[in-house]
């Protein structure tokens, strides 16, 4: 998922981790550590010549505090560094729509990426990991996390997690390849605008 006329840009330059994106725009020091190490309270604007413009999301639902009663290691400044490094999808579309309901996004467009998971776990294995939690929020009651949080595929409890939540739908709660996504066209099957939970127009196709 990504901001409004994000397309061609990620089609230009492929579907990078805040990290990735900090390299491809040589941020200096002092704002990537903002930026990468700690809490973004609102949304990044950054422009580039090259690049025109991006926006990084802002991380309202983690908080420093949450973050230390939680952590199995290390530090928030840490588990910043670590969710920067990784493009996220969710795995199913309830999911994505409680994501795009939130008030955060709710009166905003956004453009979803729907992606063919097998195909990307077939390229990216060495690089795919599954987590059983929203490791980007601290909200209602936050469960434990730390780098066992994400776990390879071959490694994940998946019978564990369908019977705790009951459905298979809900055994995972995110997937994450660190680094990036290229040639993103490649996996795509559909690109279209949202706002809220309603679908808009299809603006890309294989």
């Amino acid at each position: 998922m990504a901001e409004t006329d994000s397309w061609p840009l990620i089609l230009r330059h492929e579907l990078l981790s805040t990290t990735a994106l900090l390299d491809l725009l040589n941020c200096p020091a002092d704002q990537r550590e903002l930026i990468e190490s700690r809490r973004r309270p609102e949304k990044v604007h950054l422009c580039d010549a090259e690049v025109v413009s991006i926006t990084i999301r802002d991380q309202k639902p983690m908080s420093d505090s949450a973050l230390r009663r939680v952590l199995t290691s290390g530090t928030p400044e840490e588990w910043y560094q670590l969710l920067n490094r990784k493009v996220f999808f969710w795995p199913n579309r309830d999911r994505l729509e409680t994501f795009l309901a939130a008030s955060a996004y709710c009166d905003s467009e956004q453009i979803v990426i729907t992606v063919d998971t097998g195909q990307l776990l077939a390229d990216y294995r060495e690089k795919f990991c599954l987590s059983s939690i929203n490791s980007g929020a601290t909200l209602y009651n936050p469960p434990r996390r730390g780098p066992e949080t994400f776990v390879r595929v071959a490694d994940y409890p998946f019978e564990y997690w369908r019977r705790r939540r009951r459905s298979p739908s809900r055994a995972v709660a995110e997937i994450a390849v660190e680094g990036g996504v290229t040639n993103i066209d490649r996996y795509a099957t559909e690109v279209r605008r949202w706002r809220g939970r309603s679908p808009g127009e299809v603006i890309w196709s294989p």
